[in-house]
């Protein structure tokens, strides 16, 4: 009785510790034909995430004489990339990129200069799966002008939140409530983790620790 009970809790903690088989995940619905974007890339130097966390697909600022810069990092794979952009820019073409390679992608400036928003679209073929296997990231731009200059950045040191010279209306979240503030420039809180939001006349925004 004591070696059976003995060899329950061996088989028990063997499951437990994590000792998995493989099995493949053929019989659920594959990402793209979900219309799920899930390939994680980056994009301009963040990973493109949306507001969940969930990599694959989001949306960013771009300046009209900045050319943006996709990043996608090496895979135990090669892979084909079809990559397509809004038609208003005109930017479309495919790959086939090697096992273990780092991939970049510029979307040059030239060709979205003098639009406001568009969208581009990669798609993921691995050539270890099936052909009717494949994923995508969706990027979604706001093209803004070059001469804009954004918010100041909001400073937290020593207890201070520095607001900054322009702050008009600000709203600090120490933990428990939203407090607002109206042209104060440096703001003392015994919080330390924080949130602020600056709002200023000409309605530039600055954010802190979202």
């Amino acid at each position: 009785m004591k070696f059976l009970s003995l060899l329950f809790l061996f088989l028990l903690s063997s499951c437990v510790s994590g000792s998995l088989d493989y099995v493949d995940d053929r019989g659920f619905l594959p990402a793209v034909r979900g219309n799920s974007p899930e390939y994680l890339v980056m994009v301009d130097g963040y990973y493109c995430v949306d507001v969940s966390g969930k990599g694959g697909m989001c949306s960013t600022r771009i300046r009209n004489l900045k050319d943006s810069i996709i990043q996608i990092m090496p895979q135990n794979y090669a892979y084909k990339i079809h990559f397509l952009c809004s038609k208003a820019i005109d930017f479309e073409f495919s790959q086939d990129v090697k096992k273990g390679k780092e991939y970049f992608i510029t979307v040059p400036h030239d060709n979205f200069k003098d639009v406001e928003t568009f969208v581009c679209i990669g798609e993921i073929f691995p050539d270890d799966r099936e052909d009717k296997v494949s994923s995508m990231f969706e990027i979604r731009y706001r093209v803004i002008d070059s001469s804009y200059v954004e918010g100041s950045l909001i400073n937290f040191k020593d207890g201070e939140v520095l607001l900054g010279r322009h702050a008009l209306h600000s709203k600090i979240y120490d933990g428990k409530e939203w407090k607002s503030y109206n042209k104060q420039t440096v703001v003392e809180t015994k919080e330390k983790n924080i949130m602020a939001v600056v709002e200023t006349y000409n309605m530039r925004y600055s954010y802190y620790n979202f």
